[in-house]
């Protein structure tokens, strides 16, 4: 819109330090599709640079735990795509449509599958009994298939059993160990790490809690920053091995030609 998005502001969380600590600025709330795509940097076209499926993806990796019957071996595309086929298995996880075409089912079992996750993790409960009546009702998902699913993921994402609430001295619930807060704190440093490694070869980024915008000419070398500086953050903290697997988004105007295939850019434990 003309204005230069020069500075940021970090948020954290329950008045602590330690959780929490996004960044924020003018560039976080605009449209992506409509809008942060089509802004440039130094005159040049961006590009989006994703986590796939970040929170379970991240999460598991902070705690030391691998997902489990993800893709092939050890190397995976996108949690919340091959959650989907979980719910495949689940009949009657969600009201049935038979007029739903094939691919309309697979892209909504996909959402229902994010939606559950976000959900145990934003309440820092691996066993809620039950979906909110919001959720419910936006994904059509049924108390029967609630459950099943549920039980489901700790298989695939079994971080979530060390999701607990935290109490304070009286009693009253006052955050959760391992939550949301938990999550973005250190998705949070990972990208300020990811954006002095970017700043020290050159490459200005912005970031977008779990992406960053980067020119599209700089894609591929600030992928590899992005995913080593995760690897070697976590390698830190757990002992665990990981290259997140990352997406790459432009403008419709933008070829792709010369952007690094998803399959370059999969998941893949280390150790």
């Amino acid at each position: 819109n003309g204005h230069a998005a020069a500075s940021g502001t970090r948020v954290f969380h329950d008045g602590r330090l330690d959780a929490g600590g996004r960044l924020y600025g003018a560039w976080t709330g605009m449209d992506q599709k409509s809008h942060r795509l089509y802004c440039t940097i130094d005159n040049k076209p961006v590009a989006e640079i994703d986590i796939n499926a970040s929170q379970p993806t991240l999460l598991s990796s902070l705690l030391g735990y691998k997902l489990g019957g993800l893709g092939k071996g050890d190397e995976w595309v996108d949690v919340y795509s091959e959650l989907s086929h979980l719910a495949m298995e689940a009949h009657g996880w969600t009201k049935v449509d038979d007029n739903i075409d094939p691919i309309n089912l697979i892209k909504r079992n996909r959402n229902v599958a994010k939606g559950v996750v976000m959900a145990l993790i934003g309440t820092g409960s691996s066993i809620k009994p039950k979906a909110t009546p919001e959720l419910a009702s936006e994904l059509g998902l049924t108390r029967e298939g609630w459950i099943k699913f549920r039980d489901r993921l700790v298989s695939t994402i079994p971080s979530f059993n060390d999701l607990e609430p935290r109490y304070d001295n009286k009693g009253n619930l006052e955050g959760y160990i391992n939550g949301a807060g938990f999550l973005s704190y250190h998705e949070s440093e990972m990208i300020l790490l990811t954006l002095e490694q970017l700043k020290s070869v050159g490459i200005p980024a912005y970031p977008v809690h779990d992406s960053l915008i980067v020119k599209v000419d700089d894609v591929s070398i600030t992928a590899k920053v992005f995913r080593q500086t995760i690897h070697d953050y976590c390698k830190q903290l757990s002992g665990i091995e990981v290259l997140v697997p990352l997406s790459v988004t432009v403008a419709d105007h933008i070829p792709t030609s010369q952007l690094p295939d998803h399959m370059d850019l999969k998941g893949i434990y280390l150790n």
